[in-house]
């Protein structure tokens, strides 16, 4: 977690984590696996909601997901965190693959 927040900061400096000084922040550190995940905004918030989904089948009526983590972030940050998300998945596309995720492409977001 003190990794992603210090290049969440650096990143908005401009700098690399290892070059990024003078940036104090305190967190615990804490992991959660997720399969299943939902982004809700407010005008002040966004909100990043990491579950596990505990179902087995596809197209099952109901699925049970346990709520991991709630993330919660300004617009800014969420915006910072999009642009660095996008351009990771770009470079593992670019090592490993297209991932198909069953989305068309005019339909993505």
């Amino acid at each position: 977690m003190r990794f992603v927040l210090v290049t969440l900061v650096c990143h908005a400096r401009h700098l690399s984590p290892r070059t990024c000084s003078g940036v104090a922040i305190l967190a615990r550190h804490s992991e959660a696996a997720s399969n299943a995940t939902n982004v809700v905004a407010g005008r002040e918030e966004v909100m990043v909601l990491l579950g596990v989904n505990r179902a087995w089948k596809m197209n099952q009526e109901k699925v049970d997901v346990d709520l991991a983590e709630r993330v919660v972030m300004t617009p800014f940050t969420a915006k910072r965190l999009a642009i660095m998300l996008g351009a990771t998945l770009k470079a593992y596309e670019a090592k490993y693959g297209k991932i198909e995720i069953g989305i068309p492409e005019g339909n993505k977001g």
